[in-house]
C-alpha cells in the first residue's frame, strides 16, 4: 500500500505490554524487518520491570530487538508506558532505551489511557 510513496511503514512488536520473552521479541523483529520494507519498529519496554527497578533486564531485553531491526536498516522506537510509571521510572526507561540503542522514544501505547502530557514528555527528555 505504501510502496512507491514517501510514506514509511511502522509495525509494532510485543504490543501492548512488552511481556513476551526476549527471544520471541528478537525473532519477531527479525521476521518483520527481513521480509518487509519496514521503516520503523515500535517495541514496548517491559514496564513491570521498569517499575521494579530491573534496569539491566530491560536493556538486555531491548538490545537484541534493536540489533535485529538495525541489521535490516530499520529504526527502533521504544515505547515507555508513561501512564504506568512515575517520573523517576520514566527517566530510567529512557536511559534503558538509549543504552539499548533505540532511535526514538515514545511515551505511550495509548492502551492504558489516551493521554500523554507535557510533564511526562519532559521527564523523558530530561534524563
Amino acid at each position: 500500500m505504501v510502496e512507491g510513496t514517501q510514506t514509511g511503514l511502522c509495525v509494532v512488536c510485543d504490543f501492548p505490554f512488552g511481556l513476551a520473552t526476549t527471544e520471541a521479541k528478537a525473532m519477531l523483529a527479525k521476521e518483520y524487518c527481513s521480509k518487509w520494507d519496514i521503516e520503523d519498529l515500535d517495541i514496548v519496554a517491559n514496564y513491570g520491570w521498569l517499575r521494579s527497578g530491573m534496569h539491566d533486564a530491560v536493556v538486555a531485553d531491548l538490545r537484541p530487538v534493536v540489533k535485529a531491526a538495525h541489521a535490516h536498516g530499520t529504526n527502533v522506537k521504544v515505547i515507555i508506558e508513561t501512564e504506568a510509571l512515575d517520573d523517576a521510572q520514566i527517566k530510567d526507561g529512557t536511559r534503558c532505551a538509549v543504552e539499548a540503542g533505540a532511535d526514538f522514544i515514545k511515551s505511550s501505547t495509548g492502551f492504558l489511557t489516551a493521554t500523554s502530557t507535557r510533564a511526562r514528555a519532559r521527564a523523558s527528555s530530561s534524563s
